[in-house]
Order: structure tokens, then C-alpha cells, then sequence
């Protein structure tokens, strides 16, 4: 019998609905996979577009949430989708009661530590808008996913072209 395996998603904040091919896409390869579950960190842009397809495709899915406010800098109409998405998420992880500076990366920590299969629509490019860097966000992501030997299925938003890497073979050294 084959594991059951959990993916979650990354990806850059401006993908929209218009990479809805490719976000099925990225779940149709992890569903081959053997995934039956998927973790999702409902931050505003492509994880919100994840949630969507998620809930249409009626897939078994958790909502991540650092803290239970994380929508509070957001807009109402961003708030409004965000919390008609947690309405409809079969489960909801709330990590912290209250947000602090760091809360996001601990929520991505959270999803690799639970998860076999990282899904991204990424750039490549390494970028923190909170702290105006060039470290963060989703390449620090997966960076972190390839590191703790999770398979990697990853989009560019440019070409549109698939990549995949695959966690490194784990050598056994066996003593007689």
C-alpha cells in the first residue's frame, strides 16, 4: 500500500485566477503522486487563489494560519473572500493566538514539517516586502522544502515551465 501524502503551496502574492490551468496542474501532478491532502497558508494572492480551486475541486485541504488576524492590514473586500474561504475549509490550523514579526515563516516551518510535496508557482526571486530584502518569501520556501527533502513541483510565472526536484537519495550504510 502506497503512503498518503500531504502537500502544501507556495507561491508569489501576484499570481492571480489567471494560473488557474497551472494550479491544477500542480495538484493533478501531486494527486499522481499519491497526495491526499493539502495544506494551505491563506496569505493574500496565490494562496487565496489556491483555496479557491481547492474548495471548487471539493479536495481535502487545511487553512494555516500563523494567528487568527492575519487579515487584519488587509482591505475589506480581501477579508470578505478570506474569511468565506475559511467558512468553507474542512479544517483550520491557528498556530499562534496573536501575530508577531517572523509568524509567517513559522507557519511555512509548520507546512514542510507536515507535508511530502511542495506545489509552487514561483518567480525564483527571493523577496521579503515586509522588511524590503531580497531573503524571503517563496525561493526561501522551497529552499527550506529541498532542505528537509521535500519533492518540489515548481511553476514559472514567465514561461510557464515546470521544473521538479526531487529530494536528494538517502544513502544506507548497513554493518555487519
Amino acid at each position: 500500500m502506497r503512503k498518503r501524502i500531504t502537500a502544501f503551496f507556495t507561491g508569489n502574492y501576484w499570481i492571480t485566477k489567471d494560473y488557474r490551468k497551472e494550479i491544477d496542474r500542480l495538484i493533478d501532478l501531486a494527486i499522481e503522486q499519491n497526495t491526499r491532502h493539502f495544506l494551505c497558508g491563506m496569505q493574500l494572492g496565490f494562496d487565496q487563489v489556491v483555496a479557491d480551486i481547492l474548495i471548487d475541486r471539493r479536495l481535502p485541504w487545511t487553512a494555516v494560519l500563523a494567528h487568527p488576524n492575519i487579515d487584519r492590514p488587509w482591505k475589506p473586500r480581501q477579508r470578505s473572500r478570506f474569511r468565506k474561504q475559511l467558512e468553507k475549509a474542512p479544517q483550520i490550523v491557528i498556530l499562534y493566538p496573536q501575530g508577531f514579526h517572523g509568524s509567517k515563516a513559522i507557519a511555512w516551518r509548520h507546512m514542510i514539517r507536515k507535508s511530502d510535496i511542495c506545489l509552487s508557482i514561483n518567480s525564483g526571486f527571493h523577496w521579503d516586502s515586509e522588511r524590503q530584502t531580497d531573503r524571503g518569501g517563496p525561493g526561501d520556501v522551497i529552499d527550506l522544502a529541498i532542505a528537509n527533502n521535500l519533492q518540489v513541483f515548481q511553476i514559472n510565472p514567465v514561461g510557464r515551465a515546470l521544473s521538479v526536484t526531487n529530494p536528494p537519495k538517502q544513502l544506507c550504510f548497513c554493518f555487519q
